[in-house]
C-alpha cells in the first residue's frame, strides 16, 4: 500500500471510545463530570487501571453536546504532531473549523503555537455551540512546549468550549493556580475507585460470578477499589473451584496483583491464544493484517474479536474495528511477560513490525520499531530517507532529534549525514555552538565516505557555516562559504543550491552590492521552483524585488512581484490551499504600487500580505508589513491607523532575540518615529546607534544614513545633513543603487533650499526627477509634504523662466512629470488657512517675525543669536512661540506656512 494509508491510523487517535454494554452504571461520577464543566478544565487523574477511560467513554453518549477526543501517544511529544492531531480532532465538529490554524501549522516556516492557537481560540468563540474536548493519555507527553501551549489554550478559551485532560500523573500545568482561580476541576483515585456496591454489581451482574457479601468486601478491600485488580480477580476467579482459598490468599500490591493476576489470566487462555498475546504486544496498535506479520498465522482479525468479546483487556478504535489496541496495563504485562520468556523473539518481532508499517508506507512507526530492534543500519537508511521531510517540510523536529538521540553516538559519528541533519535542526533551533561542534564530528567522518558523496557532505557542512555566517551578519565569510558550498554541492542538489545561492544573495545585499544580489537572488528563484521549496522561492522573489527597488527599477520590482503571485494562484488552485509564503511578494507588490500612488491597491496586498504572515507564523514578513501599512495609512491621512500600525511594529520588534536584527529594526522605527514627527525616539536611536565611526557602503547602514540625514533636516541642521548626503549620494551611485540615489537627492534638494540655495536645489531635484520618472516614482516626492511642494513650485517657474531660451524635450517631460505630481499633493496649505484664516488669529511679533526670515536663509539657532546679538536661550524661546502660532514644529513646515501666508518675500 502506499503513504495514504496513514489517515486509518491517524483516525484511531480521534476515535471516542465506546462505552460496553456490560458496564457498571456510575451515576455519581456522571453527575461529577457534568459538575466540572463548570470549570474551563477538568483533570482526571489517576494511576493506570482506574477506569478514567471508560468512565468518559460511559458520560459522553450521556452528555447533551459535542465531544471530540485525542487519544495520546509517545509519538505526539512532538509539539507540532501534538497540535495537528488536536486540529484534526476539532475538524470532526466542521471539516472547515480552524483552517487558517491549520494552514499555519502546515506552513513550511513552522510558526509559533500562540499564533496557532491564537486562531484556534478565535473560531472555537465564533461557535453558535458548546463542545467538551478530551485528551486521553496526556502522561505519554514529555514536553514542555507542548505543556506551555495548552496553559496558553486554557487561559484563553472561550466559554463555549472545555477541556478534559485524563492522565496518570498530574500535568506540568499551573494546577495550583486554576484551582486558587476555580478554573480546575479534578476526579482522582479516591472518585474512581469502586465502592464496596458497585464492586459487587460488577462481580455478580457483570461477571456473574455470585459471590457473596463477604467476599466481594474482601476482594474490595484488598485491591482498594483499584478497578483492573478487580477485573483480573474476576477473570482468574472464572471456572475456579477453590474460590474462597483464592479470595483468602489475594493480597499484595498493586504491582504484585497485576503480575500475579496477569499470570493467572494468561494460564487460563490456550496455547494459541498466549502466543498471539505475547506476540503482538509490541505495536501500539494493531490490525488484521499486522498480527499476521506478526504471528505468521493468517487468523489476526478473527482472533481480535475473539479477544473483544472475551472482555480480555483490548478495546476497539473505530466503529468497523478494523484497529484495536490492548488497555496500556496489560500491554505492560504482556511486553513484560515476552521479556521474561521470549527474549530472543523481541527483535525479530520488532523487524517484523517494521517490515509491515514501512510496507504500508508508515515510516514514523517503522522507524519506531526499526530503533526498538536494533537494526542500526536500516534505521539509518530510513531516518536519511525521511528526516528532511519530517524536520523541515512538516516541522517536526523533536520527532527527528529523538530518533538522532535513540542511535549510540558511534553509530551517528560514523554517518556523517546524520549529524548533518542534527546539525540543520539545532541551526534552526539557534543553537549556534552546539551547530559547529556537529560540523566538526561531521568533518572527521568524511574520510571514510565515498568520493562524490565527501565532496557533497564538504558542501552541505560549508552550506551551514554560510547560514551561521549569515545570521550573525559575517558578510565577507558568508560570501566566501557559500561559493565554496556551490561549487562542491553536485548541481543535483537543488535544494541546498538555492538555499546557498539565496544567502549569497543576501550577503551580497548586506553589503550593498545590489547588482550582485539582485542576479542571485534570480538565480535562487528559478532553483527553488524548480526543488518545490517555495519557502525559499517567495523569499528570493520579496529580496529580488527589494533590490530593483534600491536600483530604481519600481517597474521590475511590480513585474517580479506579480509574476510570483500568479505561480502562487496556481500552487494554490492545484495544491487545494494558498501558498503561505506568498505573503513576501504580496508586502513587496503593495511597496512598488504604494510608490506607484495606487495606495487603496497597495493597501489591499499589504493586508494579504500580513494575514498570510500570521497564518504562516513569519515575523518578518508580518512586521515588514505593519511598515508598509503605516506609510500607506499615513498618505491616506489616516494618522490613527498609521499609529496603530506603528504600535504593532514596535511590539513585535520585540521578539527578534538577534541582536543584530534588533539593531536593524531600530533603525527602521527611528525612522518610522520621524515620519510621524516623533522627534525625541529617533534622537534616542541616533545616540544608541554608534555606526558612522569607520562606516562601510553596506545597504543597511545606507538607509541608517539616510535616517540620520533625515533626523539632521528635521533638527534643522542643513551643513550637516548635505555633507552625509553627499557622501551617501556617491557610495550609491557607485554601487548603482539608484532607488537610494533618487531618495538621498531629494533630501539634498530640500536641505539646499531651506538654506535658500536654490541653484543647488534645483540641480539636486531635476536628478531625481529625471531617474523616478521612467519608473512612475510618486510617493518619495508626496511623502516630504509641504515643502517639497513649494521647491516643485519653484523648479516649475525657473523652469518656465527658461524655455524662452529653448529646453530639451527631456526637460519638457520632466516638467509634465512635475505637474502630475503637484496635481496629487495633498492641500495642507489650504487646510491651515481654514483652520487659521488668512491673517494668524496671534500674529508674530517683530522679532519673532526677524527670527523667521532668518530661518528661511537657513541659519542655525546659533547663527541667529550671533547676528541679533541675543542669548542662545532667547533664539529657542522665540522659535518656539513663532512654531505654536503657525501649527508646526519644524523649520521647513514653518518656512513653508510663512510663505503661503505672505509673511516671507518671495
Amino acid at each position: 500500500m502506499q503513504s495514504t494509508q496513514h489517515n486509518p491510523v491517524l483516525s484511531t487517535k480521534l476515535y471516542i471510545p465506546r462505552a460496553r454494554p456490560s458496564l457498571v452504571p456510575r451515576p455519581r461520577l456522571i453527575e461529577q463530570l457534568n459538575e466540572s464543566l463548570r470549570c474551563p478544565i477538568t483533570l482526571v487523574c489517576a494511576p493506570a487501571g482506574y477506569g478514567k477511560t471508560t468512565l468518559l467513554s460511559e458520560w459522553i453518549p450521556q452528555y447533551e453536546n459535542c465531544v471530540t477526543w485525542l487519544s495520546l501517544d509517545e509519538g505526539d511529544n512532538d509539539p507540532v504532531r501534538f497540535w495537528r492531531h488536536f486540529l484534526a480532532a476539532l475538524r470532526t465538529l466542521n471539516p472547515e473549523l480552524c483552517r487558517d490554524a491549520q494552514l499555519s501549522l502546515e506552513a513550511s516556516q513552522v510558526p509559533e503555537v500562540e499564533t496557532v492557537l491564537s486562531l484556534v481560540i478565535n473560531d472555537l468563540a465564533a461557535l453558535e455551540y458548546r463542545f467538551v474536548h478530551v485528551f486521553d493519555d496526556y502522561h505519554l507527553v514529555d514536553n514542555l512546549a507542548i505543556d506551555k501551549g495548552l496553559t496558553f489554550l486554557v487561559e484563553h478559551l472561550p466559554p463555549n468550549v472545555n477541556l478534559i485532560v485524563a492522565s496518570r500523573r498530574d500535568p506540568a500545568l499551573p494546577l495550583a493556580r486554576w484551582r486558587a482561580q476555580h478554573h480546575l476541576a479534578e476526579i482522582r483515585s479516591a472518585d474512581l475507585r469502586f465502592r464496596a456496591e458497585e464492586a459487587a454489581t460488577f462481580y455478580n451482574q457483570v461477571m456473574e460470578l455470585e459471590l457473596s457479601d463477604q467476599e466481594v468486601a474482601a476482594l474490595e478491600s484488598r485491591t482498594e477499589g483499584w478497578i483492573s485488580g478487580l477485573q483480573l480477580a474476576a477473570l482468574s476467579l472464572k471456572d475456579r473451584g477453590d474460590r474462597s482459598r483464592f479470595i483468602a490468599e489475594f493480597a499484595g500490591s498493586h504491582r504484585f496483583i497485576i503480575d500475579y493476576l496477569a499470570e493467572e489470566v494468561l494460564s487460563r487462555q490456550a496455547q494459541p491464544v498466549r502466543e498471539f498475546l505475547l506476540a503482538t504486544s509490541i505495536p501500539n496498535r494493531l490490525c488484521g493484517s499486522l498480527c499476521n506479520a506478526l504471528t505468521g498465522n493468517d487468523d489476526g482479525q478473527s482472533m481480535l474479536e475473539q479477544l473483544e468479546q472475551a472482555n480480555l483487556f483490548i478495546e476497539p478504535l473505530d466503529n468497523d474495528r478494523a484497529w484495536y489496541r490492548y488497555h496500556p496495563l496489560f500491554q505492560e504485562v504482556l511486553r513484560s511477560r515476552l521479556r521474561a520468556t521470549r527474549e530472543d523473539r523481541v527483535p525479530d518481532l520488532h523487524v517484523r513490525a517494521a517490515d509491515w508499517f514501512e510496507a504500508e508506507g508508515l515510516i514514523v512507526e517503522a522507524i519506531h520499531h526499526a530503533l526498538a530492534a536494533e537494526a542500526r543500519e536500516r534505521s539509518v537508511r530510513m531516518i536519511v530517507d525521511v528526516a528532511d521531510n519530517i524536520a523541515f517540510t512538516q516541522g517536526q523536529f523533536t520527532t527527528v532529534l529523538n530518533w538522532l538521540e535513540s542511535l549510540p553516538e558511534n553509530v551517528l559519528q560514523s554517518h556523517p549525514r546524520l549529524i548533518l541533519i542534527r546539525a540543520w535542526i539545532l541551526l534552526n533551533a539557534g543553537s549556534g555552538e552546539a551547530v559547529e561542534e556537529n560540523l566538526l564530528v561531521a568533518e572527521r567522518a568524511l574520510p571514510a565516505q565515498e568520493p562524490a558523496q565527501r565532496l557533497e557532505l564538504r558542501g552541505e557542512v560549508a552550506a551551514v557555516r554560510a547560514m551561521i555566517a549569515s545570521y550573525r551578519r559575517e558578510i565577507s565569510r558568508t560570501i566566501e562559504l557559500c561559493r565554496q558550498a556551490r561549487q562542491l554541492l553536485p548541481e543535483s542538489n537543488l535544494f541546498l543550491q538555492a538555499a546557498v545561492t539565496s544567502a549569497l544573495g543576501l550577503a551580497y545585499r548586506f553589503s550593498g552590492r545590489a547588482v550582485e544580489a539582485s542576479e542571485a537572488f534570480s538565480e535562487a528563484i528559478a532553483l527553488s521552483q524548480a526543488a518545490g521549496n517555495y519557502y525559499i522561492m517567495m523569499d528570493s522573489v520579496a529580496n529580488l524585488a527589494r533590490m530593483q527597488m534600491l536600483r530604481g527599477q519600481r517597474n521590475a520590482s511590480e513585474q517580479t512581484c506579480r509574476q510570483a503571485l500568479q505561480f502562487a494562484e496556481e500552487q494554490a488552485r492545484a495544491k487545494g490551499h494558498p501558498l503561505l509564503d506568498a505573503g513576501f511578494p504580496h508586502i513587496r507588490l503593495g511597496e512598488a504600487l504604494r510608490e506607484k500612488n495606487e495606495l487603496d491597491l497597495a493597501e489591499q496586498f499589504i493586508l494579504k500580505g500580513i494575514e498570510m504572515g500570521k497564518l504562516g507564523g513569519n515575523l518578518d514578513i508580518v512586521i515588514s508589513g505593519y511598515g508598509f501599512l503605516l506609510s500607506v495609512r499615513q498618505a491616506q491621512g489616516d494618522l490613527a491607523g498609521a499609529r496603530a500600525a506603528r504600535q504593532r511594529i514596535e511590539e513585535l520588534a520585540v521578539s527578534f532575540k538577534n541582536k543584530i536584527m534588533l539593531l536593524e529594526w531600530g533603525v527602521r522605527l527611528a525612522r518610522l518615529a520621524l515620519v510621524q514627527g516623533d522627534l525625541s525616539t529617533a534622537e534616542e536611536w541616533a545616540r544608541q546607534y554608534e555606526l558612522f565611526t569607520g562606516r562601510d557602503p553596506a545597504y543597511n547602514e545606507e538607509f541608517a544614513g539616510i535616517t540620520l540625514a533625515r533626523l539632521r533636516l528635521a533638527q534643522s541642521r542643513f551643513s550637516e545633513a548635505i555633507e552625509l548626503l553627499a557622501q551617501l549620494q556617491e557610495e550609491a551611485e557607485a554601487a548603482e543603487r539608484m532607488g537610494s540615489a533618487i531618495e538621498i537627492l531629494t533630501l539634498e534638494a530640500l536641505a539646499s533650499a531651506a538654506q535658500a540655495n536654490h541653484p543647488r536645489a534645483f540641480s539636486s531635484l531635476e536628478q531625481a526627477l529625471t531617474l523616478a520618472e521612467p519608473e512612475g516614482y510618486m510617493r518619495i516626492f508626496i511623502d516630504e509634504g509641504e515643502p517639497m511642494r513649494l521647491l516643485l513650485c519653484d523648479y516649475k517657474s525657473h523652469i518656465k523662466r527658461q524655455i524662452g531660451k529653448g529646453v530639451s524635450t527631456d526637460l519638457l517631460r520632466i516638467l509634465t512629470y512635475v505637474d502630475r505630481l503637484l496635481a496629487v499633493f495633498p492641500q495642507t496649505v489650504d487646510a491651515r488657512k481654514s483652520r487659521d484664516g488668512a491673517i494668524l488669529a496671534e500674529p508674530l511679533s517683530e522679532r519673532e517675525l526677524e527670527i523667521l526670515r532668518l530661518i528661511a536663509t537657513g541659519r542655525s539657532n546659533h547663527e541667529i543669536a550671533d547676528t541679533l546679538v541675543i542669548a542662545l536661550s532667547t533664539v529657542k524661546s522665540h522659535i518656539n512661540n513663532l512654531y505654536g502660532k503657525l501649527g508646526t514644529n519644524r523649520r521647513t513646515e514653518a518656512i513653508a506656512i510663512a510663505r503661503d501666508l505672505g509673511l516671507l518675500s518671495e
